[in-house]
């Protein structure tokens, strides 16, 4: 299926049509992935929705023909993306874990300078727990 007949049978993806379709996004992300590591202004929840840009590059690769040109600039800034990154157990909630890390990669990965202004830890039983600095403290 052609990218812009596939994005048009979504509805989620209407503003995204409107905004300039797959390009927009693809340079949407390839932007985001210069900008790594972000500053202090970098929020969990600007990554959070960073990230989605990412997998909904993934729902049109498991739907479309992506040609070679998109191809190379998918694998590029893929690339810089996980050289600018480590892995993690899971970056959501621990009740979605089951993901298939290999084909939601981009799920399990972080910017080793904003952990500790997310203040990202892994407890002992191994549950990632992440404390939002962006959200109002009730302490």
């Amino acid at each position: 299926m052609e990218i812009d007949d596939y994005l048009r049978t979504r509805k989620s993806y209407e503003k995204l049509i409107k905004l300039g379709g797959f390009e927009y996004l693809l340079s949407r992300w390839e932007f985001g992935v210069s900008c790594i590591p972000g500053d202090k202004r970098f929020t969990w929840d600007d990554y959070s929705y960073f990230i989605g840009r990412r997998a909904n590059i993934l729902d049109v690769e498991l739907h479309c023909r992506i040609d070679k040109i998109l191809q190379e600039r998918i694998l590029n800034a893929d690339t810089q993306f996980r050289n600018k990154t480590i892995e993690v157990p899971y970056i959501w909630s621990n009740k979605n874990t089951e993901k298939d890390p290999q084909k939601y990669w981009f799920y399990y990965r972080v910017p080793p300078e904003r952990i500790s202004d997310w203040k990202i830890y892994l407890e002992p039983d191994g549950i990632l727990v992440i404390h939002n600095p962006s959200q109002t403290d009730p302490d």
